[in-house]
């Protein structure tokens, strides 16, 4: 069993991950913000943090650098829309970073957790 922070402000999709994801054994706590899941972060100590791309305040990459920066090693998921482009020419991606795209099957979540949770090489997983 992880534990994981969920950050996603729609409400529906936040919900079902919840479920899903505590339906397999994980304990969650989920948030609407990147500021209140901060604050998450530091009061659980979770082991994966999922995010999406799109937050009200701070995005998800940028959210994930900041928790990086302050010397976390925490892995990260962020879950990208089909309207975000990824540049791959900016460099390599943050080492504890993978990406899944909306919308991604229930396999593809799974398979992006058990990467991000063992440490995994890959960073990008498709559906």
């Amino acid at each position: 069993m992880a534990r994981i922070v969920i950050v996603e402000d729609d409400t529906p999709l936040r919900v079902a991950l919840v479920r899903f994801l505590t339906n397999h054994g994980h304990a969650i706590t989920a948030e609407s913000s990147a500021e209140d899941a901060r604050l998450a972060v530091e009061r659980v100590q979770p082991d994966l943090l999922i995010a999406a791309v799109h937050l009200p305040g701070l995005d998800g990459e940028a959210f994930a650098k900041a928790i990086h920066a302050r010397g976390m090693t925490l892995p990260v998921i962020i879950m990208i829309s089909q309207s975000f482009q990824h540049d791959s020419r900016a460099g390599s991606p943050e080492p504890l970073i993978w990406r899944i795209s909306k919308p991604f099957s229930a396999p593809t979540l799974l398979q992006a957790v058990q990467a991000a949770l063992q440490g995994q090489s890959q960073r990008e997983v498709a559906d």
